[in-house]
């Protein structure tokens, strides 16, 4: 898998070669990083009252995009 890192840089990453462990630690981060990023407009100055509701719909939006792949389809959401 090339995974594009930055700076030009791309690495060629054989996931194979990754533990149970490992592989774990790079889904949830992954998933972390995808779903923080999904929330992030909705912020505390915007809307005092109801940020973190809408946080959780954006978040919980997302995670369904991810589920039914719909996420690939519009480039990334």
């Amino acid at each position: 898998m090339l995974i594009s890192v930055g700076k030009g840089i791309e690495l060629d990453v054989d996931v194979a070669r990754f533990n149970k462990e490992v592989m774990d630690h790079i889904v949830k981060t992954g998933l972390r990083n995808l779903i923080m990023d999904s929330h992030a407009s909705a912020t505390q100055k915007a809307d005092p009252t109801g940020y973190i509701a809408k946080s959780r719909e954006l978040a919980e939006r997302k995670l369904q995009s991810l589920y039914s792949g719909s996420c690939l389809e519009r480039g990334g959401e």
